[in-house]
């Protein structure tokens, strides 16, 4: 079988409902617009797929009708989708006010839309976290856009169901803090969090920010995928390493979240709005890398 007939009956094994091979976004949320996961692995694989499948969608009202079957895509795919609609538009050409605005009437890209799309296949289908992970630092240095996914669906979990942790039996003692968390709704030695430890049955140790990806975990996990910011935990932006092994501080445990999380500008400035003022060394250090370029993305990613 030639590459064209291989990719014909990957096509035709993986249509959905629709007929439709799904735009990258919906297929894998969990991946950010440039991560590397577009061009190795299940990721690549399915970009070969859906450009083959949109040859035989060549007209423009064709392909809007396409997109609307679909989940919107998160404003950084934004430049991506008005080439689609005009192939004579360069790639690389910066995006206009005019052409986001247009691709917003339409319907087909919007602020943070990714995690609506992550949890289109529904509640039951969701699995624990920890069965993927072996511990919660793990999870959060290999999958830090899966993890605030997870941990944002989970709070919406425990407002209908405080003892919905149940769900999934024994819990693995390397993410009791992280679980207490959860059900608590809070950090640390709390009344909430002792009486959560308590029923699950679990003896959390509380990870300190130093232990960076441990705690961003926690704070995920606590906060409903809104970790507390460095700031807000008293941490100083000069203890950032640039470190990015497993046993990276806060800092660098937070930036890494930042940079795999945020698709839009709107959504930022909604997350760090009312965390508490910034000194000048923060401000200095996060300028320079999440101000948002014309294509809406963040230049620190």
């Amino acid at each position: 079988m030639d590459e064209d007939a291989e990719l014909d009956a990957q096509i035709a094994a993986a249509r959905d409902q629709h007929g439709d091979i799904a735009p990258p976004w919906a297929k894998h949320p969990e991946y950010t617009r440039y991560t590397i996961g577009w061009r190795m692995g299940a990721g690549e694989t399915w970009m070969a797929l859906w450009r083959r499948f949109l040859e035989r969608l060549p007209a423009p009202l064709d392909r809007i009708a396409y997109l609307r079957r679909h989940p919107k895509a998160p404003r950084t795919w934004a430049t991506l989708v008005c080439g689609l609609l005009d192939p004579a538009r360069r790639y690389d050409a910066p995006l206009t006010g005019d052409e986001l605005r247009a691709l917003r009437s339409l319907g087909l890209v919007g602020d943070d839309v990714a995690f609506d799309a992550w949890r289109a296949g529904g509640d039951a289908s969701i699995p624990a976290i920890w069965s993927r992970s072996e511990r919660p630092a793990h999870a959060a240095r290999y999958n830090p856009r899966g993890l605030g996914f997870w941990t944002r669906w989970a709070a919406t979990q425990r407002a209908g169901d405080p003892r919905f942790l149940d769900r999934w039996g024994v819990i693995p003692s390397s993410w009791a803090a992280f679980v207490v968390a959860l059900a608590a709704g809070e950090v640390g030695d709390t009344v909430a969090s002792r009486a959560a430890a308590q029923r699950l049955e679990l003896a959390p140790r509380w990870p300190a920010p130093s232990e960076g990806l441990e705690r961003l975990a926690v704070e995920l996990a606590a906060h409903g995928g809104a970790p507390s910011t460095p700031w807000q935990l008293g941490v100083d932006p000069t203890t950032r390493a640039g470190s990015d092994a497993l046993d990276m501080g806060y800092v660098d445990a937070w930036l890494l979240w930042v940079r795999s999380s945020f698709d839009d500008p709107r959504t930022w400035v909604r997350y760090t709005s009312g965390r508490g003022p910034l000194s000048s060394a923060w401000i200095a250090m996060l300028l320079p890398q999440f101000a948002w370029d014309a294509a809406t993305r963040p230049r620190g990613s």
